[in-house]
């Protein structure tokens, strides 16, 4: 009688855990191509007309799950795109509004992560926020 009463409790100590909890877990490694990483004050110098940034973090499990789309879409897109890791912070903004048209550094930052922010002449004129809306637009382009 005894073992039945144990026999959960083993199985919750045992059995718990999923592939997603364990990413969330574990240090992430985010390999995005190098020669296409920008730094945090470089994000509205670059000197495409029309450009991408997504904004990730080594820490951010929605990150690790968007990995492969993003990889495949840097590779098939003729956008340009960017890669800016913010694991060691970011300026926070409340707002997908309070950025929009931003051209300093000094004003811009971004809601959550993972975000994708077009840039259009060195202003932002669009933002995606979240693994959802990043899917859409990725699916749509």
């Amino acid at each position: 009688m005894k073992l039945f009463k144990l026999f959960p409790l083993l199985v919750l100590l045992t059995g718990c855990g999923t592939a997603d909890q364990e990413i969330y877990q574990q240090p992430l490694v985010l390999d995005y191509p190098q020669e296409s990483h920008i730094v945090w004050e470089d994000v509205l110098k670059q000197e495409d007309e029309l450009y991408y940034v997504y904004f990730y973090s080594l820490t951010c499990g929605y990150c690790a799950n968007l990995k492969a789309q993003m990889l495949e879409y840097n590779q098939t897109t003729t956008n340009v795109l960017y890669f800016c890791n913010v694991t060691d912070g970011f300026i926070y903004k409340e707002n997908v509004n309070s950025v929009i048209g931003c051209n300093e550094i000094s004003e811009f930052g971004i809601v959550g992560i993972p975000s994708l922010i077009e840039i259009t002449k060195n202003a932002v004129s669009n933002y995606f926020l979240g693994k959802s809306a990043i899917t859409v637009f990725i699916e749509n382009k």
